[in-house]
């Protein structure tokens, strides 16, 4: 049988559920979003320059050395999850460690909300309300609030090459909604922030090792500490994994390291150094990549200076790439890098209330075959808190971009906050976000030649240096309630994202009778609508045990993005689990299920939705702590599909050059020990 290659690039045309959505309630309220929030930000200022609030002063609310008791991605000023101007989950170390996921995006899947989807072993994609895809720039992924983004080409993360272990992880913070106001292009739907422990919170060393089916072996060692005015940390650490689909072949191999450098100058000034270098062989999918082979590295250095109410912070990263076509026979370099720096201050607008402001800088750019550009952007933002009466609170942010042959992007973002009771919160938000097109999308270059079924096919493939930038509205309600350690969220939202940005047939030419010539390139087109919403709580069961349910609705319509799940996500997800502990011992349980979705297959020349069909997944985690002279050590049992239930997440690699590639899920269980000193 021939292998039925598929253009390497796009579809041939774009899928529909309904060209025309209808007008909703939701779109209605999106429409004066954008004006709405600059009246209301405009009205907050001049109202604060006569008249004092009940604001916490600039001490109690910009602590710059205490986040760790706040959420810090929400906003600018660190804030009570239950407070937060959007929807925030939190997942921290502990339930990282004992979640009996063996990556740091599987634990997402507990999050309401949260799309994870895992294309092939050791290759999870993660999205935000919808549109999960395997190039996925419309959800933002920081470290220590920091983009590692691929800026130089095509604006996604790769969540293998974060140098990151998840030992050293103090926890996860998912923020649900646009987040442009604050973070810029990327946070269409939504920000994820993983932020790692300060060296005073190791305060000695981590020595782990593991092994377990499909020759999956992991080693690392962790050493931080707080010495006086320094602090330091360094992690070093190599994972390796084969695949579910023949576990005698390699999926994944990575060693990486990184480190801390921390000086005090003073009580409130502060100097930090970071560092990190990946090397990474791995198989990865993409939805116009075929089946490839990734091999290279990807360093990055930042430097952060805090002086009082002033932080500054720059950022460089370098990656050195070689992507192998196994489809076409091809290889090809790719060299991405990527300069950013960024101030912020605090300023104090009266006695009690206080704003934030900054700006950015970034220039980022990319070499290989098919693409050959760099880009340049700057921005500033600004965000208000501001107390108009005892039980409510508005929270006001803005903040314009500029990048280069694009117009100015602003996206302001509102949040209203009613307590009617300290245990109890009520929040209207309404706010707008963007995604700029990316260099691949603006100057791609690209021809090929396949075959399809004794048909030959030549490929040309083109930018568009006039694209202009995705853009969402959105609307949300939430309620959040907190009585010690129970806690529930219900979560309303709406939005509407236009000027989709994907690649279509530009022009068919019919050179022969078995000679066919295709024309592609980028445009902007189509309107999406969405609603949906979560439903959570987490709940004390007895002294030892705690558990946390929830459910997510999500409906997309409109013109969908073709390399996205069809009618742009699963429908339906459900999740909850148990975590019982003495002490000593810990057992961790969790299951998720996934409705079912529908991808687009690319297949020349007739692409089709295919049905991927729901699944469950249990992972479990049980561990000892000894005490007395083996204290320090912990040996645990980690399952990762724990009943083995084999599904697909995305389209199957029935034929190599078909959908995502997408493997067959299977189970991995792997016994872990520890040892801390």
């Amino acid at each position: 049988m021939k292998t039925r290659p598929r253009h390497a690039l796009a579809p041939a045309s774009r899928p529909t559920r309904r060209t025309r959505p209808p007008k909703t309630p939701a779109s209605l309220w999106l429409a004066p979003a954008s004006g709405l929030v600059l009246v209301l930000h405009l009205v907050c200022l001049v109202l604060l320059a006569a008249r004092s609030t009940r604001a916490q002063t600039a001490a109690e609310v910009y602590r710059f050395f205490a986040e760790e008791a706040r959420v810090i991605t929400a906003s600018r000023i660190p804030q009570a999850a239950n407070r937060a101007p959007a929807t925030v989950y939190v997942i921290s170390g502990e339930q990282l460690r004992t979640s009996g996921a063996q990556t740091l995006w599987d634990v997402l899947r507990a999050v309401p909300g949260v799309d994870v989807a895992l294309f092939r072993t050791y290759q999870g994609r993660v999205s935000i309300r919808g549109l999960n895809k395997s190039f996925n720039g419309r959800t933002l992924l920081l470290v220590d609030g920091t983009s590692t983004m691929q800026h130089g080409a095509i604006d996604q993360s790769l969540w293998e090459h974060l140098p990151v272990l998840p030992e050293e992880v103090e926890r996860i913070e998912v923020v649900e909604g646009p987040a442009s106001a604050l973070y810029g292009a990327n946070a269409l739907n939504g920000v994820i922030n993983i932020v790692t422990k300060k060296p005073g919170q190791l305060g000695g060393g981590l020595l782990s090792f593991g092994t377990g089916e499909r020759r999956t072996r992991h080693a690392s060692l962790l050493y931080g500490r707080q010495q006086g005015k320094v602090g330091y940390r360094f992690g070093l650490a190599w994972r390796t994994t084969n695949r579910f689909e023949d576990a005698n072949l390699l999926a994944s191999e990575t060693y990486f390291g990184n480190g801390y450098l921390s000086y005090d100058l003073g009580p409130r000034t502060q100097l930090r150094l970071t560092g990190g270098l990946t090397d990474l062989d791995a198989q990865s999918s993409a939805d116009w990549l075929s089946l490839t082979q990734s091999k290279g590295t990807v360093g990055f250095l930042r430097a952060e200076g805090v002086h009082r109410q002033t932080r500054a912070n720059f950022f460089w990263s370098n990656i050195d790439n070689d992507m192998v076509f196994t489809a076409y026979d091809r290889q090809t370099n790719e060299r991405h890098h990527t300069y950013d720096f960024n101030v912020e201050q605090l300023i104090s607008l009266s006695a009690h209330s206080t704003a934030v402001v900054g700006t950015g800088v970034r220039d980022s750019g990319m070499r290989s075959s098919y693409v050959s550009a760099n880009s340049s952007l700057w921005s500033a933002f600004a965000e208000h808190p501001w107390q108009p009466a005892p039980r409510w609170e508005l929270w006001t942010s803005a903040r314009v971009d500029r990048k280069s042959h694009i117009r100015p992007a602003l996206s302001p973002r509102f949040s209203l906050i009613f307590t009617p009771v300290p245990a109890q919160t009520l929040r209207l938000s309404l706010g707008t976000a963007y995604r700029n097109p990316t260099v691949l999308e603006n100057h791609l270059s690209f021809t090929d030649n396949v075959v399809v079924e004794e048909v030959a096919i030549a490929v040309e493939s083109t930018g568009n240096p006039d694209l202009k930038p995705e853009r969402i509205k959105s609307l949300e309600l939430a309620y959040q309630l907190e009585r010690g350690p129970f806690k529930a969220t219900l979560v309303g939202f709406a939005y509407q994202l236009e000027d989709l940005i994907y690649a279509a047939t530009s022009g068919v030419t019919l050179t022969s009778p078995t000679d066919v010539a295709v024309r592609f390139s980028y445009r902007n087109q189509g309107v999406i609508e969405a609603r949906g919403g979560e439903a959570g709580m987490e709940f004390p069961w007895g002294r030892r045990i705690t558990g946390f349910a929830n459910y997510s609705y999500q409906d997309l319509s409109g013109t969908m993005d073709p390399t996205a799940a069809g009618y742009g996500t699963p429908h339906h997800k459900v999740n909850g689990g148990l975590r019982y502990t003495t002490g000593a011992f810990t057992a961790n349980t969790s299951a998720h299920w996934v409705s079912h979705t529908r991808w687009y297959d690319n297949y020349l020349p007739n692409p089709r939705f295919q049905r991927v069909a729901a699944y469950t997944l249990v992972n479990l985690h049980l561990g000892y702590a000894f005490a007395g002279f083996w204290r320090g050590l912990e040996l645990s049992l980690d399952a990762f599909n724990l009943f083995d239930h084999q599904h697909y997440e995305s389209l199957p690699s029935k034929y190599l050059g078909l959908g995502q590639s997408a493997e067959i899920i299977r189970a991995r269980r792997t016994v872990n020990m520890s040892y801390r000193f």
